[in-house]
C-alpha cells in the first residue's frame, strides 16, 4: 500500500472494529491487484494458517497472556482481522473477470 494510514487511539470496541474493517478492505484490494487470483489450494492454507500465526505471535510470542484478558481480546481481535483479510481477498479475487 501506498498511501499514510493515520493512527487515532479509539476508546471503543466499535470504532476499532469498524476502523479494521476498513482496513482489511484495503488490504484484500491490494492482494487482489499484487497476487492476481491464488489457488483454491493455497488459499485454504492462508486462510487456516495466518490467523493462527498472528495469534500466536501477538498472543504467546509478544507475551500478550501477561496482560490477562485484555492481551487474549487484543489476540483474537487481530487473528480475526487477519481471517477477514484473507477472506476478502478470496472474495473479491474471485469476483474479477480473469
Amino acid at each position: 500500500m501506498n498511501a499514510d494510514i493515520e493512527h487515532h487511539p479509539c476508546e471503543r470496541l466499535s470504532v476499532f472494529v469498524g476502523r479494521h474493517n476498513r482496513y482489511t478492505s484495503l488490504q484484500a484490494e491490494e492482494l487482489c491487484r499484487t497476487l492476481g487470483t491464488a489457488p483454491d489450494r493455497r488459499l485454504w492454507r492462508l486462510l487456516w494458517r495466518m490467523p493462527w500465526k498472528t495469534f500466536w505471535k501477538s498472543y504467546v510470542k509478544k507475551a500478550g497472556y501477561r496482560e490477562g484478558l485484555h492481551g487474549l481480546v487484543f489476540a483474537e481481535l487481530y487473528a480475526g482481522f487477519e481471517l477477514l483479510k484473507w477472506a476478502k481477498y478470496w472474495e473479491r479475487s474471485r469476483l474479477q473477470p480473469p
